[in-house]
């Protein structure tokens, strides 16, 4: 085995790493967007309204609710339909 061949099999092992790391680094940033969102539109809501807590705690709770449901769609396993996606030819 040469030097090359270590080197190959390094950088494929290493995609295969990005590869699944990726998903979660995906569901993080959706979790930091999610609350982001909410709480800065209730903090401009607050603002433009004159009430102080009000729409910022309603924003986080929605934040909440929205981290949880993207945290139950990646920890469920996936849906199976129960037809198939390519037909079989009739014979």
């Amino acid at each position: 085995m040469s030097l090359f061949d270590d080197f190959r099999k390094t950088t494929r092992d290493a995609g295969a790493e990005y590869r699944r790391s990726s998903s979660y680094s995906t569901v993080g940033i959706q979790i930091a967007v999610a609350f982001l969102l909410f709480v800065f539109g209730g903090y401009k809501l607050d603002d433009a309204f004159s009430t102080s807590p009000l729409f910022v705690v309603i924003g986080a709770l929605a934040a909440v609710t929205a981290m949880f449901v993207v945290l139950m769609r990646f920890l469920s396993p996936p849906q199976r339909s129960s037809q198939t996606d390519t037909p079989t030819p009739p014979k």
